[in-house]
């Protein structure tokens, strides 16, 4: 397993980060290389689970892994993200959002779980998680940027 940290400062504001966070379909169209599915199989009030088809280029070929995804909402703007099912079950991503003036600072708390069957693969999967992650926020900000200027 291995852990990891990051904050960074949006010029979002709070509410609609939020939204765009939460819209959980909105995934394969901002990382269209790594997700090839994203779709809802269960969803109430207090979670959301998703159904991943997720596709990693690797020094040893084309690697695909279908997961299944809990999001949870924590009021009034975190989100926990726990896979329960696939390779790296029980890895958890947290996200949490803090208003800064016309900010919006967001705290990503990671925990991969990575099985013995990729224990090869550790350093490829440890710097592709948190790319993927940083990545996702780098194009959320850029869909916001291009579409307020519209």
């Amino acid at each position: 397993m291995f852990n990891f940290d990051f904050s960074i400062e949006l010029p979002i504001k709070i509410e609609k980060l939020f939204e765009m966070l939460t819209n959980f379909i909105l995934l394969k169209e901002l990382l269209p290389d790594q997700v090839k599915e994203c779709k809802i199989i269960q969803e109430n009030k207090e979670e959301t689970i998703t159904e991943e088809l997720l596709k990693f280029n690797t020094y040893f070929g084309n690697q695909t892994i279908t997961q299944q995804t809990s999001h949870k909402i924590i009021l009034p703007y975190t989100i926990v993200n726990q896979t329960i099912e696939g390779p790296f079950k029980d890895s958890t991503l947290t996200i949490t959002l803090e208003n800064k003036n016309d900010l919006t600072k967001v705290i990503l708390n990671g925990k991969c779980k990575i099985p013995l069957k990729y224990t090869i693969l550790s350093p490829i999967i440890k710097k592709k998680y948190k790319v993927f992650c940083i990545s996702l926020l780098y194009k959320i900000n850029n869909m916001h940027t291009s579409k307020k200027d519209l």
